[in-house]
């Protein structure tokens, strides 16, 4: 029951922008669009949808991920996941995920009060078997996902500098580290996000070489078969994209050439 009211309050949220709205935005139809995939159990499909509005600011998309979480028990601690979206969205004035900050709290006192107790004794609680796929999903989501997520800056910026990186290979470190030495002679209100783009068909048997484990995860999202970087017209890594906060986004073929690009743009 609880979960029908979740997924009840998550659609008149949702409709209720649109309404307000009689012509959806480019964003708002791809918050719809996402949220549809979770409603279908597509999860994945619809992170990879709402996750990049998430990190753009959007307090919508941060409101239905922090659904999707809350009821994703999978995860054992997908309540905090959940409370760090409806957290920053809540800051940013969304009336709905101020409403589910209380119910998240009212959930985390009841599972720190233990499992229940059903028919003749028998533990609510999950069993070893269930424990144990429940780690495998969560070491594989942290792999895929989470290792990869910095979150939404407060501070817009006047320029995004946006690294593609393959996903394996020395390339990957080499790239970091000249981009990151940027970082004290980049212009003032200029920030960097890094991107891997993953091809899902050879992800897992390329996990334990990687070599992104070299580098920090904080900051670092996954591309998923190169979605967000073909939008900059790139087929192939490492890549680099200038996107100013007015005008055009434009490719740079090296890292050395970012400085003064950036000089003509801003």
């Amino acid at each position: 029951m609880r979960v029908l009211v979740i997924l009840a309050a998550s659609l008149f949220f949702s409709i209720s922008s649109v309404q307000a709205n009689p012509e959806p935005t480019p964003d708002q139809k791809i918050v719809s669009e996402g949220l549809m995939l979770i409603l279908k159990g597509e999860k994945q499909k619809g992170w990879e949808l709402l996750f990049p509005e998430a990190k753009k600011g959007n307090v919508d998309a941060m409101f239905h991920l922090g659904s999707m979480m809350m009821r994703s028990p999978e995860y054992p601690d997908n309540l905090e996941r959940a409370e760090q979206f409806f957290t920053v969205a809540a800051q940013r004035g969304h009336a709905a995920s101020k409403t589910f900050l209380a119910q998240i709290e009212e959930l985390k006192k009841k599972r720190a009060s233990g499992p229940s107790t059903l028919i003749a004794g028998v533990s609510g609680g999950p069993t070893p078997e269930q424990l144990a796929d429940a780690k495998r999903r969560v070491a594989k989501y942290k792999a895929e996902v989470l290792r990869y997520t910095g979150f939404v800056d407060q501070v817009p910026a006047r320029a995004t500098i946006k690294v593609f990186l393959p996903q394996s290979g020395p390339a990957i470190e080499t790239i970091y580290s000249q981009v990151t030495a940027l970082n004290g002679h980049l212009p003032e209100g200029v920030k960097i996000e890094f991107f891997i783009v993953i091809d899902p068909a050879k992800w897992q048997q390329e996990q334990e070489t990687s070599s992104i484990s070299k580098i920090p995860p904080s900051g670092v999202m996954p591309d998923f078969k190169g979605e967000i970087a073909s939008t900059y017209g790139i087929t192939s890594t490492p890549a680099f994209v200038i996107a100013p906060a007015q005008g055009s986004a434009r490719v740079v073929s090296k890292a050395s050439d970012l400085i003064p690009e950036l000089s003509k743009l801003l």
